[in-house]
């Protein structure tokens, strides 16, 4: 495929009506998340231990990971505008409230873990509706360009939203913080509302229905039963080794300290944003393919494991960039390609168990790459973790030729050709001017 206008990041795909209001809604969204985090293991420390800290943030982990496929469920049963403002509503609620125990000094360790799992309740509620929200809003033509926009958003939110929650934590206190998240909350709730109905009209059934059939859906399509396995795989090495093999080289092997961190971090983020930008400018194979698509992710796994084998934080650094330059377009790739083969009655559940795949591995992959790491050095960690997903992205490259494009083109209007169900074609018509 040529460079053509669909593919190119143009400023009229964001300002266009209603994806706009979804993307400022999720930019808030995001960006509250980042300093929640930051003043939420503040609090965290100064109520108690790293024992305490380790506890809570692993009974907020494991909930998300279980309720994601459900989330699905409800985003396919009901109107993701109206679930979106709950969720940021309940968020509110629990960032007050947590005002409120600090305000009484009433935040035993039960307190505490009582929190995290309502908050991993609802993450696994709300993360589907904005992975799953770009088809509702966009014209099938803009959905990959909506992408880049939406991964370059979530980019600056993750590279920018920590050093902000740290300044306003800093300067406000946790309390008067979260006071801020909470209205982050309700103005991203807000812009939700101003989209029009997001219901896809389904035939009504049981939820343990829903949960069957989405299950069904997806052992039995040709392309989702060979990524879904393959990103579970790779998964498993890969979150654990930037989590922890990555801080333990440059602390440990490197002797880098704080700022060599910093420095290898910012690297894979400048990475990130930059293959996204330059993507149109790939190999059209590379964009087109599921072949392709996994080329980019082995690339990646294969400069992480290069991360392993340097000497000093520079290079360290260097490897990262690369493995988030081919990372960027992956990722991109890979959401668009979701949102397009799969039918609007599915989506919810698709993407919540895409989702799952990786918020749910993250504690296993965190804790066998952390046993790993204190039997061998970070480098021999990083080196056979980042080879062992390379292979199963290589198995992906060879099992992907012949199955279809990684974004199909038109798959949603060939669907409504056949009779199948459409999308909120009120909210795709009023993108245009």
């Amino acid at each position: 495929m040529s460079d053509e206008p669909h593919e190119r990041l143009r400023l009229g795909v964001v300002t266009a009506r209603p994806f706009r209001h979804a993307f400022v809604a999720q930019s808030l969204v995001e960006l509250a998340d980042q300093v929640f985090l930051v003043a939420f293991v503040w609090a965290l420390l100064g109520a108690g231990d790293s024992l305490q800290l380790g506890l809570v943030l692993t009974a907020w982990a494991a909930p998300r990971g279980v309720f994601l496929l459900l989330g699905g469920v409800f985003v396919d049963r009901a109107d993701s505008r109206l679930l979106a403002a709950g969720a940021g509503a309940a968020l509110a609620a629990l960032n007050v409230l947590l005002v409120v125990l600090l305000e009484l000094d009433a935040t035993p360790l039960a307190a505490w873990l009582a929190l995290a799992l309502a908050l991993g309740v609802l993450d696994g509620i709300r993360l589907p509706i904005g992975y799953s929200l770009i088809p509702l809003v966009v014209p099938e033509r803009d959905i990959l360009a909506a992408n880049r926009w939406s991964q370059l958003r979530l980019w600056a939110t993750l590279t920018l939203g920590p050093p902000l929650g740290g300044l306003l934590t800093a300067l406000l206190g946790v309390q008067a913080t979260f006071v801020v998240v909470a209205l982050l909350y309700l103005v991203a709730g807000a812009a939700m509302l101003r989209l029009p109905s997001l219901r896809v009209e389904r035939e009504a059934t049981r939820l343990r229905n829903d949960l069957r059939d989405g299950l069904r859906f997806v052992t039995r399509h040709p392309v989702l039963r060979l990524i879904l396995p393959v990103f579970a795989v790779a998964n498993l090495f890969v979150l654990g080794l930037i989590a922890v093999a990555i801080p333990s080289l440059v602390k440990v092997v490197l002797d880098g300290g704080a700022q060599g961190l910093g420095l290898v971090s910012g690297a894979f983020g400048l990475g990130l944003v930059v293959g996204t930008i330059s993507m149109s400018r790939f190999p059209a194979w590379t964009r087109e393919s599921l072949s392709g698509l996994f080329c980019l992710f082995a690339l990646s796994d294969g400069a992480l494991a290069c991360v392993g084998l340097v000497g000093s934080v520079p290079a360290a650094a260097a490897a990262f960039a690369i493995s988030g330059f081919f990372i960027g377009p992956a990722s991109t790739l890979y959401q668009a390609m979701l949102q397009t083969i799969t039918p609007p009655e599915y989506l919810g559940r698709v993407v919540g168990l895409a989702r799952g795949i990786s918020f749910g591995l993250e504690p296993a992959s965190g804790s066998l790459v952390g046993i790993a790491t204190s039997a061998l050095s970070a480098g021999t960690v990083l080196v056979a973790g980042g080879l062992a997903a390379t292979l199963a992205d290589v198995f992906a490259v060879v099992r992907g030729r012949g199955r279809g494009r990684a974004v199909a083109p038109h798959a949603r209007e060939a669907r409504r050709e056949q009779g199948e169900p459409g999308r909120a074609q009120d909210a795709v018509g009023a993108a245009r001017p």
